[in-house]
């Protein structure tokens, strides 16, 4: 004879019996809509980085215009709207930060410029562990 489990549904907070001891919703719409709730307070939380992250590539993509590699100044970048403070990785290559968004990075040069480079398709995998 089976085992009756006594569950609460996470979602719906609703008691429900069951004979699997690893059901934890009522049914499958409360499962989806529990996931779905997950999903979106994810996004609400990530969603000002996000933003950020995509205008700056944009930014990024607009100054090359085609070319591989470019220098501009500080103050243009801003002017575009850069934020400086929204990156998604950085790498120290010869003692220099190179921040990079997405698959386009810059590094500080002198004078208050920046040289921008557009990184090919195979970029990522440089930075991936060799075990």
């Amino acid at each position: 004879m089976n085992s009756l489990y006594k569950k609460t549904d996470p979602f719906t907070g609703e008691e429900f019996v069951t004979t699997n001891s690893l059901k934890k919703f009522i049914n499958r719409k409360s499962q989806i809509a529990y996931n779905n709730h997950k999903k979106k307070i994810l996004l609400e939380e990530i969603s000002f980085v996000n933003k950020h992250l995509l205008k700056n590539r944009k930014i990024l993509n607009d100054v090359l215009k085609n070319k591989e590699k470019i220098t501009i100044s500080v103050n243009q970048l801003i002017n575009y709207g850069f934020l400086f403070s929204v990156i998604t990785h950085f790498k120290t290559i010869n003692n220099k930060t190179v921040f990079c968004i997405y698959e386009f990075s810059y590094s500080f040069i002198e004078d208050k410029q920046i040289k921008i480079e557009k990184n090919g398709r195979n970029y990522f995998t440089r930075f991936q562990s060799n075990s």
